[in-house]
């Protein structure tokens, strides 16, 4: 969300999804590659990020095999300076929120982000119904989500 220019907060960590190459279809691997979680070590020592887990791949691991089918592809890409980072699709983005305001209450920082987000409501539909349809959340707690944008149960 940082990436995209949604939100200005500072975050703790970069939450990333690293996919097994040659896979058809992609998969996301929970374990980063060792070659990234060194390089991310040298960047924390480099930066005094402490240990190195300022880029974790736990919220895949929270989510497993649920991530939105296609995201990848629809996910579109951020060149750094000869570094490309593809973010996922706001789309996406809306779904993993509401999934993670689902576990953390409307008062958590995930419901800012989505607040700050403007869904619409169409959007915001989408979003929950595949939370809903995808997810195995518990719908008491996606209602909850629902009401708190004022949408239909």
């Amino acid at each position: 969300m940082l990436l995209r220019e949604i939100i200005q907060r500072p975050t703790q960590d970069v939450d990333v999804v690293a996919v097994a190459a040659g896979i058809d279809p992609p998969t996301p691997r929970f374990e980063l590659p060792e070659d990234l979680r060194d390089a991310a070590a040298d960047v924390a020592l480099s930066m005094g990020l402490g240990d190195g887990t300022w880029i974790n791949s736990g919220a895949v691991a929270l989510i497993g095999d649920k991530l939105p089918r296609g995201y990848l592809e629809r996910s579109q890409p951020i060149v750094f300076d000869g570094l490309t980072v593809s973010v996922l699709s706001r789309l996406d983005l809306l779904r993993l929120k509401v999934y993670a305001a689902t576990d953390e209450g409307p008062g958590s920082h995930h419901t800012q982000d989505l607040i700050a987000m403007r869904p619409s409501q169409s959007e915001l539909r989408e979003a929950i119904g595949w939370v809903r349809d995808n997810t195995g959340q518990d719908p008491i707690f996606v209602d909850e989500i629902a009401r708190a944008f004022g949408v239909e149960a």
